[in-house]
C-alpha cells in the first residue's frame, strides 16, 4: 500500500520512468560517500536550510515559543536571521532554545557570539549526544550537496535540461518534462518509487545544499517535501517508522 501511494503521487507529477529503476539502498550509497570523503570529521561545517524553511530533516528552532528563521546549522550552533529583533544585539546573551523534530525535541542553551545586521550567530552551550548525532547526519549529507556543480550547456549538446556532477563522479540529471531527476550516487541509481522516510530526508538535505538553487532544484525539493509527508503519514497509518 505504501509503495502504491508513492507511485500514484509521482505519476501525478509526470514521473514516467521511475518504475524501470531497480530499488537500491540510497542511504547506504550516501553513507559510502560520506565515509569516502571523510565528511564525518568536518565538525564545524555549516549547511543551509532549504528555501522551504524548517522542513524535515531540518529541525524547527523556537525561542520563547516563537519559531526562529534559521539560515544554517552545524553541530556547534546556528545562524539566525533576526528580522523581528527578537534577540536584540547583545553578544554573550544566553538563550534557551527548543529544537524540535517530529520525533524528538530538546531544550538547549545558546550563546550569541556574533551580530551582523539581522544575523545572529548562536553557539550551543550544552552538549547532548542525540542532538549531536542528528545534526551531524544532516551536516554530512548536506556537505555532499556542496560538492555538486552544474554543467554548462551553452552549445545545447547535452541531451538533458540540466546536469549536476560531483568531484567523486556522482551525477544528477534533469530531463525535460520530468520533475524528478535521474540520480546516481556511488554508481547506484535511486528508485523514487521506494523511498523510505530516511532516504527522502537525506535527499532534501543534499539538494538544499547545492551551490545554486535553480528552478529545477527547487522543484525537486518541493516534490521531495510532499513525498516526505506521504511516507510519514503512511508510516503512521501502518504503525511503522522510516
Amino acid at each position: 500500500m505504501k509503495t502504491g501511494r508513492i507511485r500514484q503521487f509521482f505519476q501525478s507529477v509526470g514521473r514516467k520512468f521511475f518504475a524501470d529503476h531497480s530499488p537500491i539502498e540510497t542511504d547506504i550509497s550516501i553513507h559510502r560517500l560520506v565515509n569516502k570523503n571523510h565528511l564525518n570529521k568536518r565538525r564545524t561545517t555549516r549547511i543551509k536550510y532549504p528555501h522551504l524553511g524548517s522542513i524535515e530533516p531540518f529541525p524547527q528552532v523556537f525561542y520563547a515559543n516563537f519559531e526562529l528563521n534559521v539560515d544554517n546549522i552545524s553541530v556547534g550552533g546556528l545562524l539566525i536571521i533576526d528580522d523581528t529583533d527578537q534577540f536584540g544585539g547583545d553578544i554573550g546573551d544566553i538563550l534557551p532554545l527548543d529544537i524540535r523534530w517530529s520525533d524528538f525535541s530538546i531544550r538547549v542553551r545558546g550563546r550569541i557570539v556574533g551580530v551582523q545586521s539581522q544575523k545572529r550567530h548562536i553557539q550551543f552551550v550544552d552538549f547532548d549526544a542525540q542532538l549531536y548525532l542528528r545534526i551531524s547526519h544532516i551536516v554530512n549529507v548536506g556537505q555532499l550537496g556542496h560538492g555538486f556543480h552544474i554543467v554548462r550547456n551553452e552549445s545545447g549538446s547535452l541531451q538533458a535540461d540540466e546536469m549536476w556532477l560531483s568531484t567523486t563522479g556522482d551525477s544528477i540529471v534533469f530531463f525535460k518534462n520530468d520533475p524528478m531527476p535521474e540520480i546516481t550516487l556511488s554508481k547506484e541509481k535511486i528508485n523514487f518509487a521506494d523511498l523510505s522516510l530516511g532516504r527522502t530526508r537525506d535527499l532534501i538535505a543534499l539538494f538544499a545544499n547545492f551551490q545554486s538553487l535553480t528552478p529545477r532544484v527547487k522543484q525537486v525539493l518541493e516534490v521531495l517535501h510532499k513525498t516526505n509527508s506521504i511516507v510519514e503519514n503512511s508510516n503512521r497509518a501502518d504503525g511503522t517508522h522510516g
